[in-house]
Order: structure tokens, then sequence, then C-alpha cells
């Protein structure tokens, strides 16, 4: 809901309308609500109970240069690691995506997006980074969603990621790690561009 905007930035989070809505207790919303607030997708104000994180480019530029930082490493340790089966995995979430962008599918492409990132996370062998860098993966996703949503064109996104599967088909740390550090140079562009002038 946070994600798709059902719950826009800067909502007030009712803790009684999710108890309904999700058919569960007070006790498990809480400990979701306590999950996002760790996640920062929505934030825990005294008196007035949890508010939906807003979209905030100095944020996002933060969560985009820890990306910057981690992915290219992990993809440069995917490309000695990943095996045939978890290549063809991420071909065939890159078909998907395109399916469902030629469908005109946000929901699915924004999905399929967190999905690939942790496909290739999963292939580094270590789950401390994949765990670290879903983290972020997590808190980007709304603004992929934002900027697609404004227009931004996720085929760019599609396209780098075919370039980074081909270099780790290849088995080539320097490409993948170039163009790892690409995509999220890029991300970051591509948001700046769904902002209003």
């Amino acid at each position: 809901m946070i994600v798709d905007f059902t719950l826009p930035p800067g909502s007030v989070v009712s803790e009684t309308q999710l108890m309904r809505r999700l058919g569960v207790g007070r006790t498990p919303v809480r400990e979701a609500l306590m999950v996002l607030a760790q996640e920062f997708l929505v934030k825990q104000i005294p008196g007035m109970g949890s508010v939906v994180a807003g979209l905030d480019i100095s944020d996002f530029a933060l969560v985009a240069q820890c990306q910057q930082a981690i992915e290219p490493f992990a993809v440069r340790l995917a490309a000695s690691r990943i095996t045939e089966e978890e290549i063809e995995d991420l071909q065939s979430i890159l078909a998907r995506t395109q399916t469902a962008l030629d469908e005109g599918d946000l929901g699915v492409v924004v999905n399929a997006n967190l999905e690939f990132h942790f496909a290739v996370l999963t292939a580094t062998g270590n789950h401390f980074l994949a765990d670290a860098a879903m983290r972020l993966q997590r808190c980007a996703v709304r603004f992929t969603r934002f900027a697609y949503e404004r227009g931004v064109p996720p085929g760019r996104s599609i396209e780098e990621h075919l370039r980074i599967v081909d270099a780790l088909s290849r088995h080539l740390p320097d490409e993948a790690e170039e163009r790892a550090l690409e995509h999220w140079s890029n991300a970051l562009t591509r948001f700046r561009e769904a902002l209003p002038a």
C-alpha cells in the first residue's frame, strides 16, 4: 500500500483501518509498523502515531549513494559466482518485466525490478550483503514507482539490467561492476527528471 501509493506520502496510518482491511489484530499491525519504521517507510510521531514517510530527493540521493557503493561490489562478486540457473532466472525476470511494460502494468514492472535486484544479490552467496542491500532497495522502490508514474520510461532501467546480465553471463567482474555503477547513477538522474521544475 505504501509502495503503490494507496497510502500516499505524508498520510497518517490508521491502525484500526489497517486491522479491518487486513483482517488482523492490533499486535501484528503495530509490529509491522515498527518494521516499516526501521525500513524508513513510516515515521513514528509521538502523539500522532505512524505517518508514511515523504518522498524527498535528498533521501533518494542518500539511498542511491549507498547503492552506488554496495550494489556494484555485489554485482562484481556475483560475476564470479553466478550459476547458469541464476542467469536464466534473471533473464526470465527481465522477460516478465518487458511483458508487463508492454501491457502498461507499472505495479508488476516495479515488483519485477525489486525481484531482479534480489536475484542478483542472492547470486553473491553472501546473505549479509543481500540483506543490507535489499533494505536499501525496499527504501528506493517508492522513488522508482514515483518516477515511472510521472513518465520516466522504465525501458531505460530494463536496458541497463540487460547489460548487467550480459556481463554476469560472461563472468566479467569489471564490466558487471561498471554497468551496476552506471545503473545507479542513472537511477538518480531519472528520479530528478520526475520532479516538477
